[in-house]
């Protein structure tokens, strides 16, 4: 009888574990719809300097309606996006951009820029402002 036993508890510790099925996955979770407005300024992805520049103006809107008649605004805005991206602007100019919360603390930002850089944008905003092309 006890020979039996220590069959019976050998056989159930020496047998193979049982198989357990794999958990099912998750249900799907979609993430959130993103809005995209990449076909408002003409590309499907905006480059960096479209997007610090796109928040400057944010930022800067009521100040902008002031100084700027709307149709000049999308020529102004892609100046400055020109500018930006032809000039090579820094990390630390662009950074300094996209962390403004209000439009008093663009123009520190501008002292970022070179002097080449500078000049470059002051004469796209002046050609956005005229209506003139580079």
């Amino acid at each position: 009888m006890r020979a039996a036993l220590v069959l019976v508890i050998a056989a159930g510790c020496w047998s193979s574990p049982k198989v357990q099925q794999p958990e099912p996955p998750p249900p799907h979770s979609w993430p959130e719809p993103v809005l995209h407005t990449a076909h408002l300024h003409g590309s499907h992805t905006l480059s960096r300097c479209a997007t610090v520049v796109d928040h400057a103006f944010e930022i800067s809107r009521d100040e902008l309606k002031r100084i700027a008649p709307n149709g000049q605004l999308e020529a102004l805005r892609n100046g400055i996006v020109e500018s930006c991206e032809t000039m090579q602007w820094t990390a630390e100019a662009l950074d300094c951009f996209e962390l403004a919360r209000d439009s008093s603390e663009l123009d520190p930002c501008a002292r970022n820029l070179t002097q080449d850089q500078n000049d470059d944008l002051a004469k796209r905003i002046q050609n956005a402002s005229s209506g003139t092309n580079p």
